[in-house]
């Protein structure tokens, strides 16, 4: 299923052929050093993330992330629900495999995935960043968001970055 679509890129429920891409990408240490584990995936967790993603009918999730051109498995991006302070709220999440970084790719993801959390009336999105993560800070301000505070999440410091979305579509 369809989520949305960019000039270079095509945003989807995850299907079984992307384990093996999927597995890859997850399995990298460098990729993963920013997640809350700090450890790699194997590829159990990777099909793990996949079943669970892949629900039908449930708006939120993660989105596998292809390239429109060759429908290549570039990583991921989507909407996570975060308990912060007794309230839920929606992140933007993206991580995509290290021969994609720098490419500008993760911020397309974002904005697309911004663009659909306006669709589905998501009032407000976040993204939590470490601080030293100066590429997640950078997608995330060029997606729109701004830096509000800094919390605590399993006893990793981060920072909390935010903005409203309006209905007709989003500001930034």
């Amino acid at each position: 299923m369809l989520i949305a679509h960019t000039p270079r890129l095509c945003l989807r429920r995850f299907c079984p052929e992307d384990l093996d891409p999927l597995a890859l990408i997850l399995s990298d240490p460098e990729v993963m050093y920013f997640s809350r584990t700090r450890q790699p995936l194997s590829r159990a967790e990777a099909a793990d993330l996949i079943h669970h993603q892949s629900r039908p009918n449930h708006p939120h999730g993660l989105y596998a992330v292809t390239a429109q051109a060759s429908g290549e498995l570039l990583g991921y991006c989507g909407l996570i629900h975060q308990q912060i302070d007794g309230h839920t709220e929606i992140e933007i999440g993206y991580r995509l495999g290290r021969s994609h970084w720098g490419q500008g790719f993760a911020t397309e993801a974002a904005c697309a995935v911004r663009d659909h959390a306006a669709r589905l009336g998501i009032p407000r999105v976040i993204s939590l960043i470490e601080a030293a993560n100066e590429r997640s800070r950078r997608v995330a301000e060029k997606v729109g968001m701004q830096w509000q505070r800094e919390i605590v999440i399993d006893a990793i410091v981060v920072q909390v970055y935010g903005m409203d979305l309006v209905q007709e579509g989003t500001r930034g």
